[in-house]
């Protein structure tokens, strides 16, 4: 079972445009997921840190995963705001490199 799940489509983006309802959701680890919990999901970016995976180890079912442990390498010192942005843009450039379009979810 996967907790604290919520789709994040939505929510504007800083361009002006507005992320697609079912095409970016966030949720807590998925170390208790199972297959019909992540049906529908074709990629899953976790955000923890390499303590957190090695502690608790998703479940991703086959599904595409990209390891992005954002947290501590660049939030050092910022105030939330900053690290939500800072995350997002990380977020997207690491999708871009990887030839998965932002856009697409927007």
């Amino acid at each position: 079972m996967i907790q604290n799940i919520r789709d994040l489509g939505g929510i504007r983006t800083g361009k002006g445009g507005m992320i697609k309802h079912g095409c970016l959701v966030r949720s807590a680890n998925l170390a208790q997921a199972e297959a019909q919990d992540l049906e529908g999901i074709a990629t899953v970016i976790d955000l923890r840190t390499a303590g957190e995976r090695e502690e608790k180890p998703d479940r991703i079912c086959g599904r595409q995963y990209l390891a992005l442990p954002v947290f501590e390498e660049i939030t050092a010192g910022m105030n939330l705001r900053k690290m939500y942005t800072a995350r997002i843009l990380l977020t997207g450039n690491i999708l871009k490199r990887r030839g998965m379009p932002w856009e697409t979810i927007i």
